[in-house]
């Protein structure tokens, strides 16, 4: 048996980032540039970076920023990410 559903979830996430962090520019010798420049050419908006890290969050696990490409130059911790899983809606279509 072969069997495929579609899932539509609705799941809150969580960003909490420390002081002086700033989640769409790194600081390259004085010259602010755009996090994610030459990684990911479809991310072009801060509404995409925040798209981007709630799907790895929710998708892939990742909880801390630091492990994804393009944010190397975080500490741990700087800037994480978690899903509210008492607040999951899920819809079976």
């Amino acid at each position: 048996m072969e069997v495929r559903r579609t899932y539509d979830l609705s799941v809150p996430v969580e960003f909490k980032a420390t002081e002086g962090v700033n989640p769409f520019y790194w600081d390259d010798d004085g010259k602010k540039t755009w996090r994610l420049e030459g990684i990911y050419s479809a991310i072009t908006t801060e509404d995409d970076i925040w798209d981007h890290l709630a799907y790895n969050c929710i998708v892939n696990g990742v909880e801390d920023a630091s492990r994804l490409d393009g944010w190397a130059d975080l500490e741990r911790g700087q800037l994480t990410m978690r899903m509210d899983r008492s607040d999951l809606t899920i819809e079976i279509s």
